[in-house]
């Protein structure tokens, strides 16, 4: 959180002194600032799910309960974003924690990254 904190203060002050510096540039820098929005997407589930269409048939092997589901082209399958976030195959032993150091967030230095 200090961290964080560090960032966004550098980056009010650099644009106060400097408004038409590079915003891109500046947000490039502000890793912790980065991995805080990205787990805060991930824990909070910052939209109920997503909808897909099948455009072939589908196995879905489950793990837990061992089970399978067939999907059928052309159906519509709905899927829960928070479910997916908060699984320990995905997301390690301790999906519930809101944590930095989650290898996920790691980003190669370099600005194709930024949509």
């Amino acid at each position: 959180q200090a961290q964080a904190q560090k960032e966004a203060k550098k980056l009010c002050e650099q644009f106060t002194s400097n408004p038409s510096s590079s915003l891109i540039e500046a947000l490039l820098q502000a890793k912790t600032m980065r991995k805080c929005v990205l787990e805060t997407m991930r824990v909070t589930a910052h939209t109920l799910g997503g909808l897909r269409y099948a455009n072939q048939n589908l196995e879905v092997q489950m793990t837990n309960p061992k089970c399978s589901y067939q999907i059928a082209q052309g159906e519509t399958v709905a899927l829960a974003h928070h479910t997916m976030h908060m699984e320990a195959s995905l997301w390690g032993s301790d999906p519930e924690v809101f944590s930095l150091d989650r290898p996920e967030w790691n980003e190669p230095d370099d600005k194709e990254h930024i949509g």
